[in-house]
């Protein structure tokens, strides 16, 4: 692109258009997992530490975001949409770096554009501060600098690369499947073709050595706060549990957060994205060759096999594969003219436009016609982020500074509004964690201890709270749990809220 000025103008429209497509998402209520992110940065904050004092399966990354987002900005719902909108923005520039390396300025600008709308999208949460949001980031920085270490044989870019990754999958293992490409890739770029051997295993040495850096650094810092056996039978370990958690053999099947389930509603909305991306393998496959085509389609793949690794398909998984699908689909844009014949082509965006005119459909609710709340319900299936946000809120106007709450049900987003320290170490008890041979205890009967000890004046009881007869029954006992709470009618939709009995 010749006009330097022009192309600044294109780029700035992109993430205008992305802030844009992501305002009506700004006042969305938190889901349980962005709840437990703001919680453990609250925590952070008041000295604990992740692991040790505060129960949680994820890498640590994304717990100290949240801690730097309430210290510097402040912990509303909005502030939080916003620094993730305004964090996806850099991604964006990174997808354009990517792009501009394979494709040039405009093929660059294709790719951030289609990254811009189709990491935001509703089924996919993309707008939500999820790990995956976070991690995408430094996972495409990392493919940027191994591309530029690549054409420019320096063994910085290489490190950076590696580096980069580290810090990805300090947000969510699942990107060490990206590393693994790269890492693999790196064996076969070499600088010296007369010393190929020393120089492939350099090579490899310093991307391992970048990637190391940052799991290092959190290995050395729960070890100096006396946490480090608890980070890894947290993050590695018990992770073993959650990933046996799908109630079927065979993953793909699972009624509710099997691929096939979650891909029936995504469909429409990413459709294009797939179409485009099936395409692009063909062409890099069967008649592009071209090493960093191949570099590009393989990180891909591998995107979907981390994704798959999960076992269960949340929607917010999805946001894992977009930046390698919007490569794909620029790719496949890019040399769409000249790699197939007319009819071919013509097929091509046919169903191009199916997808497109479907899922206009189905995104015109989301973007002119539901409210916040009316969002998260239809994006999350469930009411119970939405209320959630409705009890925290009416339980802060009756709660005295020093009232304590314990919340019966897999939602610490409560804690989170409420600024509450949870009874325990245990703010949840999930289905998955009734496998207690890797808990070491029965985590409902450390949860009941922790409560006799604290007696909270209040307790509130969601729709997840999986058996656990001796705590329902002291619960029970103690507090006089009721359906209504500030006249709004919570019974009606599972939940209860609860003041201790005077004794």
């Amino acid at each position: 692109m010749q006009n330097k000025y022009l192309f600044i103008l294109l780029l700035g429209f992109i993430l205008i258009f992305q802030i844009v497509t992501r305002i009506p998402f700004i006042h969305e209520p938190l889901e349980r997992d962005e709840g437990m992110y703001g919680y453990m940065g609250q925590r952070i904050l008041a000295g604990e530490v992740p692991y040790r004092d505060i129960f949680d399966h994820k890498p640590p990354a994304v717990y100290y975001i949240n801690a730097f987002i309430i210290k510097f900005f402040g912990s509303a719902t909005t502030i939080i949409r916003t620094f993730a909108a305004a964090y996806s923005l850099f991604t964006t520039l990174a997808l354009f770096g990517i792009g501009y390396l394979l494709f040039g300025a405009g093929g660059g600008l294709l790719a951030a554009l289609i990254y811009a709308f189709f990491s935001g999208t509703p089924m996919i949460q993309g707008t939500s501060s999820n790990t995956e949001t976070f991690m995408v980031l430094p996972m495409c920085l990392a493919l940027w600098c191994f591309l530029l270490a690549n054409r420019k044989k320096n063994l910085w870019w290489l490190f950076a690369s590696g580096l980069f990754s580290g810090l990805a999958v300090m947000m969510k293992q699942v990107a060490f499947m990206n590393f693994l490409v790269l890492a693999g890739a790196a064996f076969f770029m070499t600088s010296r073709p007369q010393d190929l051997k020393t120089s492939r295993l350099k090579n490899v040495i310093v991307i391992i050595g970048g990637f190391l850096i940052v799991p290092v650094f959190f290995l050395a810092y729960f070890f100096m706060n006396h946490a480090l056996p608890d980070f890894i039978k947290c993050v590695f370990l018990i992770n073993k549990t959650y990933l046996q958690s799908s109630p079927v053999p065979f993953f793909f099947l699972d009624p509710r957060y099997g691929l096939s389930s979650i891909w029936n509603l995504i469909k429409f909305e990413n459709g294009f994205l797939w179409l485009f991306s099936a395409v692009a393998l063909a062409l890099v496959f069967i008649t592009r060759r071209d090493g960093d085509f191949m570099l590009v389609a393989f990180w891909a793949i591998f995107s979907f096999v981390g994704v798959a690794t999960g076992t269960l398909f949340f929607g917010h998984y999805y946001i894992h594969l977009i930046p390698g699908l919007s490569l794909l689909s620029a790719l496949a844009l890019v040399n769409l003219r000249d790699a197939f014949g007319r009819t071919a082509r013509n097929l091509i965006w046919l169903l191009a436009a199916v997808f497109i005119i479907s899922g206009s459909i189905a995104l015109r609710p989301f973007y002119f016609q539901y409210n916040p709340h009316v969002i998260s319900i239809m994006k999350q299936s469930t009411s119970d982020f939405v209320v959630a946000e409705i009890v925290a809120r009416e339980l802060k106007k009756i709660m005295a500074p020093d009232d304590q709450v314990f919340v019966w049900a897999a939602e610490p987003e409560v804690y989170f509004y409420l600024g509450k320290k949870a009874p325990g170490k245990y703010l949840y008890y999930y289905y998955w964690m009734r496998r207690t041979a890797e808990f070491g205890e029965y985590v409902p009967d450390t949860i009941l201890r922790d409560l006799q000890k604290l007696k909270p004046r209040f307790v509130v009881r969601g729709n997840y709270n999986p058996p656990a007869p001796r705590l329902a029954e002291w619960i029970m006992k103690n507090y006089n749990l009721k359906d209504d709470l500030s006249g709004w009618r919570i019974g009606m939709m599972g939940w209860r809220v609860g003041e201790r009995k005077s004794r």
